[in-house]
């Protein structure tokens, strides 16, 4: 009996040695591991801002081509035929753009060029049910399209849509519509990972438009985001990663530049 007694005191005084001990270093561990949490997901963050500057100067950087081509030698004022001469010099010189449409304010394309076909009269479309078409003639602004894919090639596209006042007018008669192809952000993309960090960016639902190996792009995988703009989450192989996000707007669209890096690499001395 008396050597239980002890026993039970032993046991006692040294659970209360040990139990703060063992507290006191679950605690660190814990800070330790959160300060490895943060720290991983601010390089995320600032990798994700470096690539959210370099694709809105691209896309910014095109619309203002688009403005500038058609405010500039009184393209209003011209007749059809140098309307279309100068937008063709237009697209000769900025291959950025996949199609240039100059659209009557009632939705008909009184032109539209393309880089590589060649567009007949006959093949002049209307677009007077044109959401973007539409919203850029009620804003009298210059709207964004949601991504579309290239049927064959997965090529992801953008329109810009800029409504045109007629000449010594504030009505407005055309809206100059450009397709800009948004493939040119690839290599863009692929240039700016290190790492084992991967940077991807998605639309407005989660839908990969850019990955550094460009066959994932052509799948179109998605990357849930759960409501959380940084944080631990799924990758696109379901695996756990760290991630930060970095969200662009132009007019109703958004985008979504994704830096993420796999949690065992991130967070790796938290895990030693």
């Amino acid at each position: 009996m008396f050597n239980s007694i002890r026993t039970r005191l032993i046991f006692a005084f040294a659970s209360l040695a040990i139990t703060p001990v063992l507290v006191t270093a679950l605690v660190l561990s814990w800070q330790s591991y959160e300060a490895l949490k943060a720290e991983a997901i601010d390089h995320r963050h600032a990798d994700s801002e470096r690539v959210g500057v370099a694709v809105e100067a691209y896309i910014n950087e095109l619309t203002h081509i688009l403005q500038l081509t058609s405010q500039a030698h009184d393209f209003m004022s011209r007749n059809l035929a140098t309307k279309k001469q100068i937008l063709e010099e237009l697209l000769a010189y900025e291959n950025r753009f996949e199609e240039i449409a100059l659209v009557k304010a009632n939705g008909q394309e009184i032109i539209r060029i393309h880089r590589i076909d060649v567009v007949f009269p006959k093949d002049l479309n209307n677009r007077s049910t044109d959401s973007t078409f539409k919203s850029a003639i009620s804003s009298n602004s210059t709207t964004y399209s949601p991504i579309t894919f290239h049927p064959v090639s997965g090529e992801p596209y953008m329109v810009i849509s800029i409504p045109l006042q007629k000449f010594m007018s504030p009505e407005i008669s055309h809206v100059v519509m450009g397709t800009i192809r948004l493939k040119k952000i690839w290599n863009l993309v692929a240039a700016k990972a290190h790492s084992y960090e991967v940077i991807v960016i998605t639309d407005c639902e989660g839908t990969v438009i850019s990955h550094p190996d460009p066959s994932i792009t052509l799948t179109r995988p998605r990357f849930n985001l759960n409501g959380t703009m940084d944080g631990i989450g799924k990758g696109l192989d379901g695996k756990p990663v760290v991630y930060a996000v970095n969200k662009l707007h132009f007019g109703d669209q958004s985008f979504n530049v994704i830096a993420f890096q796999p949690v065992e690499i991130a967070l790796a001395f938290a895990n030693d």
